[in-house]
């Protein structure tokens, strides 16, 4: 497989930022990064193809192994991991950084009312994101609970169970925080 230089990254930072696809240059669905023919939907509809999308993970997946057990950062696979973390000094940092740049960019947009997903439509009304954004996502966690129901996981955290939709640990940890809410929501009554 064939290593991304730092000119194959500009030309795919450069595409993105200007609204086209990121693998092919021709114009990207809204709010995407792929053009309809490289997401697999003809279309144009919204909706990426599941098997591109698994089959990616699954790669990704193997790739990060096997720079594990090369004892290589598995984001990379140069350099050595720095100590306790599974990535290197160098990735460690750019990651900060830009984790560092999505909340900047996130909290500037919340003070303005601006959704903190797209950075584009108003936020709706005491919340941070737009409306489509948050239908956007609602429809993602049904789709990933769907699946995670069909496939006997739990739908909290994806480990197997036997009966029931969730594991032991997810049922009890939503109990709890079910009986807090609850009593919050009854001091505020009470007052």
């Amino acid at each position: 497989m064939r290593r991304l230089d730092d000119q194959d990254v500009t030309l795919t930072r450069w595409r993105a930022t200007h609204g086209l696809c990121t693998a092919c240059g021709q114009p990207a669905l809204p709010g995407q990064t792929l053009c309809g023919k490289c997401a697999g939907v003809e279309d144009g509809s919204k909706q990426a193809r599941p098997k591109y999308v698994d089959e990616a993970r699954l790669r990704s997946a193997r790739t990060r192994a096997k720079r594990a057990a090369s004892g290589l950062c598995s984001r990379c696979g140069r350099r050595p991991p720095a100590d306790g973390h599974v990535l290197c000094e160098a990735c460690l940092s750019s990651m900060t950084t830009a984790n560092n740049r999505r909340r900047e960019r996130a909290a500037l947009s919340a003070a303005v009312d601006i959704c903190t997903v797209c950075h584009h439509r108003q936020a709706r009304l005491g919340r941070r994101t737009c409306g489509e954004c948050a239908e956007a996502a609602a429809a993602r966690r049904r789709e990933l609970r769907a699946r995670r129901v069909e496939a006997k996981l739990c739908t909290e955290c994806g480990k197997p169970v036997k009966d029931g939709k969730m594991c032991a640990a997810c049922r009890a940890k939503k109990a709890e925080t079910q009986r807090v809410w609850r009593e919050k929501r009854h001091k505020k009554e009470d007052e």
